[in-house]
């Protein structure tokens, strides 16, 4: 074997070497650039965009709806475009929809990719070793009880879904949870019970101890069929946010993102949703 990152997990699992890289590459990901798409063509004209009358998200649960108004344009839903020029340099910001039956393999490649690359694996194993030391003893296994391993985030547009943001996925990989925002970061499963049908908890323990998932985690199932749950943090500001089971994601398009240079992050708004009063109706 090429790389030895995955030594530092043997005190957690007891496994082999090689059982162990087989673990971490069916937990790991690749960034969301991997499954963007080229945009080609031209603008020649452009429609109002006619929203779909069935909402996944019932207007009674949302605080504040978006207000962007999409437009069409060769066919592709547009959500914002921009493009700006300065001097001999033109850079273009593009946000639209991605059709699930869009014509790019690239989204169900996205979809089932599961082989981490080498800088990846070795930042895992990086922020491993502070957890061995922190917590030496060996780790009892615990039972998902049937929860998805692996979830994707979704945004809220005008009451429907859709994902958005990839590469932020969260996967449960016993007895380890792994997160992937700015970083790539792996909290020990301490305990993971199912409350209800519809209700999950975990506690979580990270090197740091006041991360976003320190403490506890509540997944709450608000579509069984879709597989949407909404998952809570455990940290100090609560933070809600809404996501979908991995082996579901292709029922949902996909809000995508192409920018020459780096966006200011808020040229379009999503739905604030009062995830409290969605939580107690569907419960």
């Amino acid at each position: 074997m090429k790389h030895k990152y995955c030594i530092d997990l043997i005190i957690y699992n007891h496994i082999s070497n090689r059982a162990l890289m087989k673990t971490l590459t069916t937990c790991l990901f690749l960034f969301c650039a991997a499954y963007m798409s080229a945009q080609t063509g031209k603008s020649t004209s452009s429609v109002k965009w006619n929203a779909s009358t069935q909402s996944d998200i019932p207007e009674r649960f949302i605080i504040h709806r978006a207000t962007i108004t999409p437009f069409v344009e060769n066919d592709t839903t547009f959500l914002y475009k921009k493009t700006h020029q300065e001097g001999k340099y033109t850079t273009n910001t593009k946000i639209y929809i991605d059709k699930k039956e869009w014509k790019s393999e690239a989204y169900r490649r996205w979809l089932s990719y599961t082989s981490p690359d080498a800088s990846t694996l070795a930042d895992l194993n990086k922020r491993l070793n502070p957890l061995k030391k922190k917590y030496p003893e060996s780790l009892s296994k615990h039972s998902l009880h049937g929860c998805p391993q692996t979830w994707i985030p979704l945004c809220s547009f005008q009451g429907k879904l859709y994902l958005y943001d990839g590469n932020n996925q969260l996967q449960f990989n016993d007895p380890l949870f792994i997160t992937n925002s700015m970083e790539i970061t792996p909290y020990l499963i301490r305990s993971f019970n199912q409350v209800s049908p519809t209700h999950y908890r975990g506690q979580f323990c990270s090197e740091y101890g006041n991360l976003p998932f320190d403490g506890s985690l509540d997944l709450y199932m608000i579509d069984a069929k879709r597989k949407v749950t909404i998952i809570r943090e455990g940290g100090k500001h609560k933070e809600y946010a809404l996501y979908v089971a991995k082996e579901t994601a292709h029922l949902f398009d996909m809000i995508n993102w192409r920018c020459d240079e780096e966006p200011e992050g808020d040229e379009i708004e999503f739905d604030k949703i009062n995830y409290p009063k969605l939580i107690a109706g569907h419960e």
